[in-house]
């Protein structure tokens, strides 16, 4: 399922209105519970939101990707801001007063572009590995196993007077040193954004382990 917060101006035509769909709350949890009852096994939530360029999200995309995973979405994709913003996994209580999960990436940032500096040349792959279980009675049940998010690069480059681009795995870097299109320097700049990166897409993964750390220590006899 996949909602924008908006269309930059341009109106959604009156006899297609099917074309696009805008971040409705009502709509969203309507459209999620109809996948459900289709019998859909996951759920993903397309959200084009946020600000441009902002390396971090703001407090409605927190809140509307909260509403998204209440209402029985697993997994929420953000994009708009052509920057990578952070993932997490949100637990939430459902509306039967159970806990549901879901995996959030804020914004996806730029896979392929033409945009350059500021970080608008990376991007991310977001995964997300699911466990379906199944009951003696025929029912089943699908949980998260893991998430993950690899930071890539746009490589822009000249061949014959012409521009090329390529997507190039930033964890891979190590495997680029024969690359002729790269040079020392430059894989030596990708090593540092790649550190960088990493670390800037699981801040928040890692803000939450640090307080489930600190919570286990002090309920320690």
């Amino acid at each position: 399922l996949s909602y924008t917060y908006g269309t930059n101006g341009i109106p959604i035509p009156k006899d297609h209105p099917y074309a696009v769909n805008l971040i409705d709350e009502e709509r969203i949890a309507s459209d999620i519970a109809k996948a459900r009852r289709l019998g859909a096994d996951v759920v993903t939530v397309a959200l084009h939101f946020g600000n441009e360029y902002q390396r971090n999200p703001t407090d409605e995309q927190r809140r509307l990707a909260e509403h998204a995973i209440r209402s029985g979405a697993d997994v929420v994709l953000g994009h708009h801001p052509h920057v990578v913003q952070p993932y997490e996994i949100i637990r939430v209580e459902d509306a039967g007063g159970g806990v549901r999960e879901g995996a959030v990436i804020y914004s996806l940032g730029n896979f392929v572009s033409n945009q350059f500096g500021s970080y608008k040349e990376y991007g991310a792959v977001f995964e997300v590995r699911f466990r379906k279980t199944y009951e003696a009675d025929g029912s089943s049940t699908t949980s998260i196993v893991s998430v993950d998010a690899r930071p890539t690069w746009v490589h822009k480059y000249i061949v014959d007077g012409k521009a090329r681009y390529r997507v190039l795995p930033l964890d891979s870097i190590s495997e680029w040193t024969d690359d002729p299109l790269l040079s020392v320097g430059v894989i030596a700049d990708l090593t540092k954004k790649s550190e960088e990166l990493n670390r800037h897409l699981r801040k928040l993964i890692a803000a939450a382990e640090t307080a489930a750390d600190k919570e286990a220590v002090k309920g320690t006899p």
